[in-house]
């Protein structure tokens, strides 16, 4: 898990808490064995399974999930030098995701006829033999 443009946020203990509180409660309630961990300044490190009948990627996601939902809260709630500049970092960023959200990235080369042009600039491979 990273934050977003690298930020140093997980240098504040208040920050710290969040991850350690989010990790402990998807133990006791998500299925999820974490054998290594360590939290970087930015970023946190896991080595981790999902127990029998859970499955990782859904234990992760609702963990990123809640993490980022709990670090704003915290950031709004913890004085702090850098608080309007985070929040609205972390709300740009937000509005960017949704925005890509709604691109059609499969069908776009499509669309714009891209895909006719490439046809001509690389010919099949059978031309080479």
């Amino acid at each position: 898990m990273t934050i977003v443009d690298w930020i140093g946020l997980f240098t504040r203990p208040a920050y710290k808490h969040v991850i350690v509180d989010s990790l402990n409660y998807c133990i006791a309630n998500k299925g999820l064995q974490v054998y290594c961990w360590c939290l970087m300044s930015n970023h946190l490190h896991i080595i981790a399974s999902a127990a029998e009948e859970n499955n990782l990627s859904d234990i992760l996601r609702d963990l990123k999930k809640f993490t980022s939902k709990d670090l704003i809260k915290s950031i709004k709630e913890t004085p702090e030098s850098r608080r309007d500049w985070l929040l609205n970092l972390f709300s740009f960023v937000g509005l960017q995701i949704q925005c890509l959200k709604g691109a059609d990235f499969k069908s776009a080369p499509a669309a714009a006829g891209i895909n006719k042009l490439t046809a001509n600039i690389f010919p099949p491979r059978k031309s080479f033999f």
